[in-house]
């Protein structure tokens, strides 16, 4: 299915590329937690893929990994790349909806990047700018964002305006919204349109999972983004502009029958793990009040064998210490027979007498 595989990239970047990265604590973002991927466990996860709009207009998705359905949403992006804890409250916004086009604003953008003069007409509509029209600097930042935050199928190299905005917000560290949820729409957009894309930051998804990941089947992202990156800047005046790319996209995430049918069958399946789980937790505590019954009762028989272990020690103790021990049951049956009374009683009343008076009755024959 996937041909187009974006694994992403290592960056070598120093000098106030990396302070703007670590300002902005995108370090684990930009930089990666993973140097490796896995293509098998990549294609299984694009191509059973399935994108849904949740009823708080939220997109997330469901995919299926080892048999197992999981359920991916930026939170999981989050937890996946360690990311401060600061990111979690930011609000998730689509991007691709919330910005509007506005031309003054583009053309903005583009002088900004290019440190130059716009020429007329450029920015009249929605276009995608080369990178190598950028300054060094913004070109090294527009290559990291878009093989390890905003990519595009074959790594395209045009950026567009949701793209410059992206970048512009950025870099003046201005940022209010979800990154991971930016990711996340990205990933949905490489299932529409047929890439796979975010191979590092998968590895870590699926370390969060405890899928088994197979040294024998990894392969090591020899990728890399350094200085030798940066071409030589080609002024605007020479610049050809290529039709943005998100349309498609955008079109996609507006059709809001593709996520909702998705939708009730995901319902359906949440709804039934639920049940299970409530059915093994209910199992769970039906074992353990059983084994605590249990427990009781030996306990109790536990405690009688004791007592009466007690009695006869007693009794021993009781014996021993009047110079009499008794061991030959025969005594018992003369003292039946000439009907001597123990404590003005006769033996006869032994099954009568409790413990206590029973040994009071022993001791008093025996003085």
């Amino acid at each position: 299915m996937n041909k187009n595989i974006q694994p992403g990239t290592i960056v070598e970047v120093k000098g106030e590329v990396e302070k703007l990265v670590l300002d902005a604590e995108w370090r684990n973002m930009i930089y990666g937690v993973e140097d490796r991927y896995f293509l098998h466990l990549m294609g299984e996860y694009y191509c059973n893929m399935k994108p849904i709009r949740g009823l708080d207009c939220i997109m997330h998705l469901t995919t299926i990994m080892g048999g197992k359905p999981i359920l991916v949403d930026h939170k999981t992006l989050n937890k996946a790349l360690h990311l401060p804890h600061r990111f979690i409250s930011l609000p998730c916004v689509d991007i691709y909806s919330h910005f509007v086009f506005c031309k003054e604003e583009f053309q903005l953008y583009v002088g900004f990047f290019t440190d130059s003069d716009v020429p007329f007409g450029i920015c009249d509509s929605n276009c995608g700018i080369h990178y190598k029209h950028f300054t060094p600097m913004y070109q090294l930042i527009a290559l990291i964002l878009r093989s390890n935050v905003l990519t595009k199928p074959n790594q395209d190299k045009h950026f567009d305006f949701f793209d410059l905005k992206f970048m512009f917000l950025f870099v003046t560290n201005r940022i209010d919204f979800s990154i991971s949820y930016v990711i996340l729409l990205n990933m949905i957009n490489a299932h529409l349109v047929d890439y796979m894309p975010y191979g590092q930051m998968l590895t870590s998804v699926f370390g969060l999972f405890h899928l088994p990941l197979p040294t024998s089947l990894e392969t090591k992202n020899n990728s890399y983004i350094s200085v030798t990156h940066v071409r030589t800047q080609i002024p605007l005046d020479k610049c050809e502009t290529q039709v943005a790319t998100h349309s498609k996209f955008i079109a996609s995430l507006q059709e809001e029958d593709v996520f909702l049918a998705d939708n009730g069958s995901f319902m359906k399946m949440f709804e039934e793990q639920k049940l299970e789980m409530k059915r093994i937790k209910d199992e769970n505590i039906a074992i353990i009040n059983r084994v605590t019954y249990l427990e009781g009762i030996a306990a109790t028989l536990g405690g009688a064998r004791q007592m009466d272990i007690d009695i006869g020690n007693l009794y021993q103790v009781q014996m021993s210490g009047e110079g009499t021990f008794i061991d030959d049951i025969d005594m018992f049956h003369e003292i039946e027979a000439v009907g001597v009374g123990i404590g003005g009683q006769s033996s006869k009343g032994f099954t009568d007498l409790g413990t206590g008076s029973f040994m009071a009755a022993m001791e008093e024959a025996l003085q």
